[in-house]
């Protein structure tokens, strides 16, 4: 007997195959920026929904140069956001604990850039 589990499971996975990956990348300076141009222009099966960034005002004018992309001002608050599937951390090294730990707890894949 299947469980009512298996089958939402199961569809969510479906439902996932079929559909874009949606990454959401905290930290847009330096190495983010490559991060975001990599995800929102080159990377086949993959689509940038959200940015976060200590400053702001940098989260802001990413974000408008990428159609659909939000702006997020608290990257746990991009972790913990159901149209974000996969997180990219680009940010500065001592937010790296609690921002791993945060996507660990909500089960996103994650890629952490660290120096």
């Amino acid at each position: 007997m299947v469980t009512q589990c298996a089958v939402r499971a199961v569809s969510a996975n479906v439902a996932a195959a079929t559909r874009a990956l949606r990454v959401g990348i905290i930290g847009v300076g330096m190495m983010g920026a490559v991060h975001v141009e990599r995800v929102a222009g080159r990377t086949v099966g993959a689509e940038l929904v959200a940015v976060s960034d200590p400053a702001p005002d940098r989260a802001a004018a990413c974000a408008s140069r990428y159609p659909g992309v939000r702006p997020i001002g608290d990257p746990l608050e991009l972790i913990g956001d159901p149209e974000v599937d996969a997180v990219i951390i680009a940010s500065p090294a001592i937010a790296h604990k609690e921002q791993i730990r945060a996507c660990l707890d909500v089960g996103k894949p994650t890629l952490c850039e660290s120096r």
